[in-house]
């Protein structure tokens, strides 16, 4: 489909050129469909994602043009939000001659140039070859046409005014070092991929790039970042967690969405849901048919990357109901039982340690303190002995993950200086992720069983909720570690634990059973009637009592 914008009157009324350059510097749609030519978006589904992005006033300085400076663009895949970065970015150049933008993808390998490609098709917008025709973009901003292909990565626009090292353009990836240069505008796209989202180690690594490179933003600079989710620990969930409302905002949109009528449907019964239930967000492209074999192929990469939900098939194990109503007020805890207390310390990527108490009463276990921390290793020593001196106790277990045995010197000393002494009950650490993982998940029994509860006052609390309800999808796992040693002092079942219980309460009920037996002759008591025998025949004559073998030989 042609654009709207007449050409012959474009070359011809100077006028109507204007009121056109104006429009495309102003109003992002208009560029990207009516300008730059891409035909497939929509006024339905795409209006609202380019009123997303800076609302640009070329009469205005790069820094006074928005008060929100952090933008994050959630959207399914197929959507065309790189059209629309590169369409913002076309925007930019052409509003102002000296803006200087980078793009930071996930990679930008021979085998993967993503950044690359990003600057050579906003480049190409300003290209124009010898022996080829103008494009609109090029009669609306003559100023900024080149007819020199740019070099891979870098785009310098014949408009530029001031002297600055930095390129109008550039494309790099989240793995390179960039220090030194300067940026208005920082374009964050799709740093989060299939490649660096596989591990934790890649998670934490993208996370930390970005936040370095973000230093190269100006003061009054902008960020744009677009993505889909991979999941609850991508830098996307980090960017949402840090978002300041103030100066940040956030456009998210899954391919498809329940109507409103049809929501509580949804949640009853989904497997009576149908096409006619739903909104779709870009049906011209993703209709319910493709979205429904995309479900049937893989659940999760259809929840992350089609309805950009972060968590993608997961059920977690801790629903957060349930740990609610396991917390309970202080008053309801026992005054007395049996303490237990574990401490899982540094583990892999994560300095985070944790040690836990837990009130043994009853068949439950009450947990009651709480110790979490990045700490020196001296001052973890103090924590370990003072926790255990705060609760009575004498000993202590400790996960024995790589170089804990470390500690056992200091916390020794410390307990000696303390004058509170702690022995220390080391737990073999398991290699095995999937065998920590399952000692985590058989706490899920207690919880449904009533016989794992957690005091409201604990430290930590709300976070010991989160890392247990999102167990298996975030990297921290300290406390649920924790949690799960301490839990091994409780009984398997019930019956074990009542087994005393029961045995004192059936042997009291056998002593008063026999003391009743006793006095009125029941039972192992009572005295039995004899019937009379027969007197015996003894021979006469017979005065020793002997048998007689052969009678009437004594007559």
């Amino acid at each position: 489909m042609g654009s709207l914008i007449n050409r012959a009157r474009l070359r011809e009324d100077p006028a109507y050129q204007r009121e056109n350059r104006l429009r495309a510097q102003t109003d992002l749609f208009f560029l990207a469909h009516e300008v730059l030519g891409y035909d497939d978006i929509t006024e339905y589904t795409h209006r609202q994602v380019a009123d997303f992005f800076v609302q640009k006033d070329p009469r205005k300085t790069i820094a006074a043009q928005d008060r929100c400076k952090s933008r994050l663009l959630l959207l399914p895949r197929g959507t065309f939000k790189t059209s629309f970065n590169i369409a913002d970015t076309v925007q930019w150049v052409c509003d102002f001659t000296d803006v200087r933008i980078l793009t930071l993808t996930a990679s930008n390998s021979p085998d993967s140039p993503l950044a690359d490609a990003f600057v050579a098709e906003v480049a190409d917008h300003f290209f124009q070859a010898n022996d080829s025709a103008a494009t609109i973009l090029h009669e609306l901003f003559p100023e900024c046409v080149t007819h020199k292909r740019a070099k891979a990565g870098w785009f310098l626009s014949p408009s530029r005014v001031k002297a600055y090292r930095d390129p109008t353009l550039m494309g790099s990836s989240i793995e390179s070092s960039l220090s030194g240069w300067h940026w208005d505008v920082i374009k964050l796209e799709d740093i989060q991929d299939n490649r660096n989202s596989q591990t934790i180690f890649g998670l934490k690594k993208v996370k930390q790039n970005l936040f370095i490179n973000l230093k190269m933003l100006m003061p009054w600079g902008y960020r744009d970042a677009t993505g889909t989710r991979y999941g609850p620990q991508d830098v996307y969930g980090r960017m949402i967690e840090t978002m300041n409302p103030k100066v940040s905002k956030m456009l998210w949109k899954p391919a498809m969405v329940a109507k409103p009528e049809s929501r509580q449907k949804e949640i009853d019964t989904p497997e009576l849901m149908t096409e006619a239930d739903y909104d779709l967000f870009f049906p011209e492209l993703l209709p319910y048919s493709f979205l429904m074999e995309k479900k049937e192929e893989d659940l999760h990469s259809y929840m992350t990357q089609y309805l950009n939900l972060a968590s993608g098939s997961f059920t977690s194990t801790f629903p957060m109901e349930r740990l609610l109503g396991a917390s309970i007020d202080d008053e309801t805890i026992p005054l007395h039982g049996t303490i237990s207390i574990a401490w899982r310390m540094e583990l892999g990527e994560s300095n985070q340690v944790a040690g836990m108490v837990g009130l043994l009463e009853n068949g439950r276990m009450y947990i009651v303190d709480l110790v979490r921390g990045s700490y020196a290793p001296s001052t973890l020593a103090r924590k370990v002995v003072l926790l255990a001196k705060k609760h009575g106790c004498h000993q202590v277990l400790i996960e024995e993950t790589p170089g804990a045995h470390h500690y056992e010197p200091a916390i020794r000393n410390e307990a000696l200086a303390e004058g509170w002494k702690v022995a220390i009950r080391w737990a073999e650490f398991d290699e095995d992720d999937q065998v920590r993982a399952l000692r985590v998940k058989n706490c899920e029994p207690l919880l449904q069983g009533g016989r794992l509860l957690f005091a409201k006052s604990v430290p930590h609390l709300k976070e010991l909720h989160r890392q247990l309800y999102n167990y298996g999808l975030v990297e921290e796992n300290e406390l649920p570690d924790a949690l799960a040693r301490v839990c091994e002092a409780l009984p398997s079942s019930i019956a074990l634990n009542d087994r005393k219980e029961i045995a004192e309460e059936e042997f009291d009920a056998m002593v008063e059973r026999d003391v009743y037996d006793r006095v009125y002759g029941l039972g192992s008591n009572e005295v039995e009637e004899v019937e009379e025998a027969d007197e015996m025949y003894v021979p006469a004559g017979n005065t020793g009592g002997l048998e007689e073998i052969m009678p009437g030989l004594t007559g």
